[in-house]
């Protein structure tokens, strides 16, 4: 096997001082070339192609030919070198019966062209030194040109043992590393990387270039298959330039293939550039004697397989016999009609044990779940057969839901294509599949599962249309309908199952992309009037490798980042297969957003087809903005919002508010093509009065009513209300609202107009100009045939309140017997108009000095014809009880917008009814005495009857 040193081709350093050191370039002949000669050869050492042209050979390296006079034979690189070339030394073996009469080194811009042209004296079995004239001969190619004379009818030659190339290179240059295995192998190679002891050495083994991101060389690693190494030098900051190395591994060919191959090459003894691995018998040996342990044989696939492939030079260890099964390692030619492989190496193998005869396939074959009336793609079973002495029966088992091409195939084998039936019962369908070729058989089990398709209908506002889904998928939802002309004014803004939804919007079960339907379905489009005029839109970042700016398998960081939307991204990943490639075991890898795009909506992959199935990225939002992919990997990880699994999925809707995204892998490498991201901006609108179902307004007849001076009381159950009435139309309409004040659901709407039920919503807004609320209605009922809508203004103005007083009212107390406390007197007004008063306190006790009284009326006016008449107010009153004299302070109002200050006082009686007032000195105690007959009772020098009645 060929092993390589590799030395750095690149450009030169710009150097002040120089010193030479060790050669930057040796082109040193290899064994196992060619041993004939041929007109042209080309090999590769080192990166640097060479070739040798004329009746020359390349094994050993020999310029010269048969019968020559005055005859040109060159060497010269078909590859430039790049170092700034100031001297090489040339080795020349023996000289055998040739006569070399001129020896020329040519220096040019183009492979064996024209240029610079130095006289060398050729020496035989020694070393030339030649040193160049001064100038800058770097990327330059290189032609060693021999005129010789051989006169004999016989091959003689001059034969090159190697050159060495040395450069002007900078004192303190970094040398660069040189990258040492076999070129070509059959299995593996080991690989050392030797540089300088004060240097660090980085590597890749995808052909990219090194940079102090890649892996740190430590120890010599293996490779498996065919590699490019590239490696470079580091001492501090100063770099070496790159070498590069390209490990082969041989393709593996039986003879019958290798000896098609061989013929395909163009002339005779021309190798093929592809190394090749061969196990075959020896079938004839031609010659055992050979020097240097090289033997010539044919070989075959059977050791009764003939002439098939001729082994041509072949270095072999030991003495080989017809029978003798070997492996070879080499490349291909032909000579004339004879197929060989020329100059390669030869070891004794391992012959293959003769197996019994048997039939191999995949012992399955699973066509998954699908719908059962679809249908589905035909598989392909591979069969192969050995030893078998017939050819291979096929049987289904009966009743199988699949059909088969064939029934028979040849004793070798061959392709049996399987096919599902169409359409399938619902459920899982299996059958065997049976292979017999005498007494030998094999047995494919094939399996189906066939699932139930659902009709899914879709109602806008009664007119259907339907779509089917397969038992298992999402849905896939229609178009987004337009709104019907009868209620245009809505939107649309989703699909629900059920046929009719809540006004306000809750407990609506929406159906989206995601919902998996069990059974046929019926969705209904649901519309809502669009409140504040939204503005959202959707804006998609497209992240791929290209974006990233990583190449090769080397992980880097990257930042600064953005796409379409405001987003800017971070991230640490590494760009193999051109894709973005991300890793968990360091818990740094990742991407995250550390500039918000707006709302997380949408996450898709496009996954790379090197990433395994079942590899799963993990999906992060945070409303907090990630500063570095490690964030992921701690308690700064935000929320874990979903995974996407190669082979099963490849998006994830966003359900919440998150303004930043983190995406990692949940372990091991995965490699994604392209990250979409979708992000939603501006303000989401609002929506009120959702519906299934839109009809068309009816025709009303609207009347419009403002009121003022709305009135606040309380009507039990902490509830407050405000009202208004028109009595002149008829209508009074209180509305509820809540303890902060807060109008409550239009159930809370109470209208007496015309004895009909009314509906109808109302809404409140801050006049600033009145500097109070402002409640709007509008209310709908029918009377007849007549639709009204009622629109109604109220305002809440706050009024002044008039000052009541009314002094030496008399008391009446019916506290016993009622319950109330009456004060009766007159009040005047502004106007002079007099009016009668009577106040009616509940629940008066004359035992408290000062208390206050709840549900206090006061009457205003007289109930007759003649009298004047205001009507009524309520509110809570103030009394106090000083030296028997009653004063009731409060200020009260009516539903009309009557408000009061109200003051009435007056002396309770100590003559006349008392029962109840309790007003007497209760430190004195009464004196019981019968007069006339009758029990009475003596307490502060009054008498009373039994029934507290004073008895004058």
């Amino acid at each position: 096997m060929k092993k390589l040193s590799f030395f750095l081709m690149a450009m030169l350093f710009s150097v002040m001082s120089f010193a030479q050191d060790a050669p930057v370039y040796e082109l040193v002949p290899e064994s196992g070339s060619n041993n004939g000669y041929a007109s042209n050869c080309d090999i590769t050492i080192d990166g640097i192609t060479w070739n040798l042209t004329g009746n020359s050979t390349m094994q050993p390296w020999r310029i010269g030919g048969k019968k020559l006079t005055n005859q040109d034979r060159a060497l010269y690189s078909k590859t430039p070198l790049a170092y700034n070339i100031d001297k090489i030394e040339v080795t020349h073996g023996t000289a055998s019966s040739i006569t070399v009469n001129s020896f020329k080194l040519i220096i040019s811009d183009e492979a064996n062209g024209a240029g610079e042209t130095i006289d060398v004296a050729f020496k035989a079995s020694a070393t030339t030194t030649i040193d160049l004239p001064e100038g800058d001969y770097s990327n330059k190619y290189f032609k060693f040109l021999y005129n010789v004379t051989n006169s004999a009818d016989k091959n003689n030659y001059v034969q090159f043992t190697g050159a060495k190339f040395y450069a002007v290179l900078a004192e303190d240059a970094v040398k660069a590393p040189i990258i040492d295995g076999d070129a070509d192998f059959i299995s593996e190679t080991e690989v050392t990387i030797k540089a300088e002891d004060d240097v660090t050495v980085y590597y890749t083994l995808d052909g990219t270039e090194p940079t102090t991101a890649s892996t740190v060389y430590a120890a010599p690693f293996t490779v498996k298959e065919t590699t490019t190494v590239k490696a470079i030098a580091y001492r501090g900051e100063k770099a070496s330039f790159v070498t590069s190395a390209t490990f082969t591994q041989a393709t593996r060919v039986t003879a019958a293939e290798a000896a098609e191959l061989a013929m395909k090459v163009a002339s005779n003894n021309a190798l093929t550039s592809v190394t090749y691995v061969i196990n075959a018998y020896v079938t004839s040996v031609i010659d055992q004697t050979l020097s240097n342990g090289q033997q010539r044989f044919w070989v075959a696939d059977t050791k009764d397989g003939g002439q098939v492939l001729q082994s041509y030079y072949c270095n072999v260890p030991q003495v080989l016999k017809v029978g003798d099964y070997i492996q070879m390692f080499g490349k291909l030619t032909k000579y004339n009609t004879s197929p060989q492989m020329k100059n390669g190496d030869v070891t004794i193998a391992e012959e293959p044990v003769i197996e019994e005869p048997t039939i191999e396939c995949k012992d399955a074959l699973d066509f998954g779940a699908v719908a059962y009336n679809a249908e589905v793609a035909a598989q392909t079973l591979e069969v192969a057969g050995y030893n078998l002495t017939s050819d291979i029966t096929v049987i289904l088992s009966e009743g199988a839901a699949f059909t088969v091409d064939q029934t028979t195939l040849s004793a070798e084998g061959g392709n049996l294509v399987v096919t599902p039936v169409s359409p399938l019962t619902v459920g899982t369908h299996t059958a065997t599949l049976t292979l017999a070729s005498g007494e030998v058989t094999a047995e494919v089990t094939l399996t189906i599962v066939a699932k139930d398709v659902y009709t899914i209908t879709w109602s806008v506002n009664g007119e259907t249309t339907t779509t089917s889904v397969v038992e298992g998928d999402k849905l896939v939802l229609p178009a987004a309908p337009e709104a019907p002309e009868a209620c245009s004014e809505k939107v649309f803004v989703g699909w629900t199952a059920a046929e009719t939804v809540n006004a306000d919007g809750s407990e609506i079960e929406w159906i989206t992309a995601t919902t998996v339907p069990t059974a046929a379905a019926t969705y209904y489009a649901v519309f809502a009037l669009q409140e504040g005029g939204g503005g959202a839109s959707e804006v998609v970042d497209v992240l791929d490798r290209a974006l990233t700016g990583v190449e090769g398998t080397n992980y880097a960081s990257w930042a600064d980042v953005s796409a379409t939307s405001d987003a800017v991204y971070a991230g640490q990943s590494a760009g193999g297969n051109e894709a973005i490639q991300l890793r968990s075991n360091n818990s740094n890898s990742g991407v995250i957003s550390t500039t918000s795009g707006g709302k997380l909506a949408k996450v898709v992959v496009a996954w790379n087809s090197n990433t395994a199935a079942g590899r799963t990225l993990n999906v992060y939002g945070s409303n907090t903005a990630y500063t570095a992919p490690t964030d992921l990997y701690g308690d700064a990880s935000g929320e874990k919002l979903g995974t996407i699994v190669c082979g099963t999925s490849t998006e994830l809707l966003i359900e919440g508010d998150y303004a930043y995204v983190g995406l990692r892998s949940a372990s091991s490498a995965m490699y994604l093509d392209e990250i979409e991201i979708t992000w939603t901006t501006g303000a989401a609108a609002t929506y009120t009065d959702y519906s299934t179902t839109c009809e068309a307004a009816p025709e009303v007849e609207v009347m419009e009513l403002t009121m003022t001076n709305l009135t606040v009381g309380d009507y039990g159950g902490g509830i407050t209300g405000l009202s208004a009435s028109d009595m002149d139309n008829g209508i009074e309409v209180m509305l509820f609202l809540d303890a902060e004040g807060n109008l409550m659901a239009e159930s809370s709407i109470m209208v007496n107009w015309m004895d009909y039920p009314v509906t109808g919503t109302v809404t409140k807004a801050y006049n600033e100009e009145l500097a109070t609320d402002v409640y709007t209605a509008e209310l709908y009922t029918t009377v007849g045939e007549t639709n009204y809508k009622l629109i109604i203004t109220m305002y809440y103005v706050p009024v002044e309140a008039t000052p009541l007083v009314v002094e030496n009212a008399t008391i009446d107390d019916q506290v016993e017997t009622s319950g109330f406390m009456y004060m009766t007197g007159e009040w005047t007004d502004a106007e002079g108009l007099v009016y009668p008063v009577k106040a009616e306190v509940p629940g008066f006790d004359a035992t408290v000095a000062e208390a206050v009284y709840e549900n206090v009326t006061v009457t205003i006016g007289g109930w007759g014809d003649d009298e004047n008449w205001l009507g009524f107010v309520q509110g809570d009153a103030t009394v106090t009880v000083v030296e028997n004299v009653v004063t009731l302070t409060g200020t009260m109002s009516n539903w009309e917008g009557l408000v009061l200050d109200v003051t009435i006082s007056g002396t309770l009686p100590t003559d006349g009814p008392a029962t109840g007032f309790d007003i007497l000195d209760a430190s004195v105690a009464p004196v019981k005495a019968i007069r006339n007959g009758q029990l009475i009772i003596i307490k502060n020098g009054v008498h009373y009857n039994a029934q507290g009645a004073i008895v004058k």
